[in-house]
Parts: C-alpha cells; sequence; structure tokens
C-alpha cells in the first residue's frame, strides 16, 4: 500500500509540473514564431547582384539596400539574384541605394524579380549603375521620361569626350539641370560592368548645371584622372539629371550614351 501511494504522489507530482511547463513551452513557441514573423516582413527582401559585382537587397520595407563586409565576403555565396533572403546589418546609410555592412545573411527561399515592389522595380535603372536584371525588369529605353532630352558624343579619345546633352519638346515641368558626375560602363561576357577606376576615393563638386532649352548644351568630360587611358572597344557614359522646379520639388532620372574608341 505505501508503494502504492508513493507511486501515485509521484505522478500527481508529474502531472503538476507537466501544465506550466506546457505553458512555459507554448509562450516560447510563440515568441519565437513572432519574432521569425517579424523578422521576415522587416529584414527580408530580394537580393539583387549588380552588373557591378555588388551585392543588393531591395528589402520590402525600406527599400534597396548595398549591404557590404569585407571580413565575410563569402556571406553572399550561393545567392542568385531573386532568392528571397532575410538580412541583418549595421546602421544605414540613407543614402538611395542605402548602404550598410551585412551582419548576417540567409537564403529564405527561391525567389523572383516579380516579388520587387512596382516603384522600387521601376527605379532600379535609376540607381547610378546598370543591372544585369535590368531588362527583365524594365526596359532601358522606358527608363528615360519624357524630357525631350537625347545624349550624343563627339571628339572621342581614350581618355575623354564631349557629351552633348540635346533638349527639343517633351514635357519637363521645371529647368532641366546636371551635376559632374558621370559613370563609365564596358560590356563583359555579355554584362555591362563598372570600368575600373586607378584610385580609391574620389568625389564630384555640388554645382548644378542648366541644360538650355531647346537647343545643344556641350561637356567636355576627361576621364584620364578616374580610370586612366581607356583601350578601344565600346562604352556606355551614365549621367544623372534633374527636372528642377523649387527646393525640395524635384524628379531626377539617369540617361545613358553609348561610343565608341577607336585609337
Amino acid at each position: 500500500m505505501r508503494r502504492g501511494s508513493k507511486e501515485k504522489n509521484s505522478g500527481t507530482k508529474k502531472r503538476k509540473w507537466l501544465l506550466p511547463v506546457s505553458i512555459i513551452a507554448g509562450v516560447l513557441l510563440l515568441c519565437i514564431i513572432g519574432i521569425a514573423v517579424f523578422l521576415v516582413e522587416n529584414c527580408s527582401g530580394i537580393y539583387v547582384r549588380t552588373s557591378g559585382g555588388r551585392n543588393m537587397v531591395v528589402f520590402d520595407k525600406i527599400g534597396p539596400v548595398v549591404l557590404s563586409n569585407k571580413e565575410k565576403p563569402d556571406q553572399f555565396d550561393g545567392l542568385e539574384t531573386g532568392d528571397r533572403v532575410l538580412a541583418i546589418g549595421g546602421a544605414l546609410n540613407e543614402t538611395y541605394p542605402g548602404q550598410s555592412e551585412a551582419k548576417f545573411v540567409l537564403r529564405l527561399w527561391k525567389g523572383d524579380l516579380e516579388d520587387i515592389p512596382q516603384k522600387d522595380r521601376e527605379a532600379l535603372p535609376e540607381l547610378g549603375r546598370l543591372f544585369e536584371i535590368a531588362d527583365s525588369v524594365v526596359a532601358e529605353d522606358e527608363g528615360f521620361p519624357d524630357w525631350g532630352l537625347s545624349l550624343s558624343v563627339k571628339n572621342v579619345t581614350p581618355t575623354g569626350l564631349t557629351l552633348v546633352c540635346t533638349q527639343k519638346g517633351g514635357n519637363p515641368t521645371g529647368e532641366l539641370q546636371c551635376g559632374t558626375e558621370y559613370h563609365l560602363i564596358v560590356p563583359e561576357d555579355g554584362i555591362w560592368k563598372d570600368v575600373p577606376t586607378i584610385i580609391e576615393e574620389y568625389g564630384w563638386n555640388s554645382m548644378a548645371y542648366l541644360i538650355s532649352e531647346g537647343q545643344d548644351t556641350e561637356f567636355d568630360i576627361s576621364w584620364e584622372w578616374l580610370c586612366g587611358k581607356l583601350p578601344a572597344g565600346t562604352y556606355r557614359l551614365t549621367k544623372g539629371f534633374m527636372d528642377f522646379r523649387e527646393a525640395g520639388d524635384f524628379d531626377t532620372a539617369k540617361y545613358w550614351v553609348e561610343f565608341a574608341i577607336t585609337e
């Protein structure tokens, strides 16, 4: 009788512990699920590898962010453009696109570029670089607004050229302007990539230049200081323009022009 009583008491104690343990386990499970849902909703996006070899994630909440980590560059290995990833970074540099150090990157599942929000897909070709995926997101020509602006070149040499900006017709809503910044890209294995620079750190002045209405505006561009003397081949020059109405009220767009160096 005593042994049966002990077994009965032992079973009662187990049942008493079972309920609080189950409750705690359930709460922990709900917390884990909640954290997972929060991370997926706020820290996930579509991975894009740019034609310049950079790693970018178009987050659902904050849009495109260029990620990098010099100490762990291999964390992007195995990722393909279109993959849905979970990415946690450090402090966000609020440029456009944003920039951040990648602390943790995990591939969740194979996604699709169509999962990128429409406004971000349309903006991809305007980020200052041409992407491998640009043609599948939005045609480059369709990315040009109706400002009546076209680009051409003359006096092309291995170290520079004259950029001719022609404005005729179109529907700009303010004054067309541009700065001094430009980028050079070159095709490699069917992909447009950045022309390598010969200096690591450089900047552009903040001057704004007016594009004259109904006529040509010319800029003499020399890249010898930036890229050196370029070999013969086909290149593109990309440049940003602004339809400026007033301070804080303007539109921006990237244009490009293709040219050849024959010398």
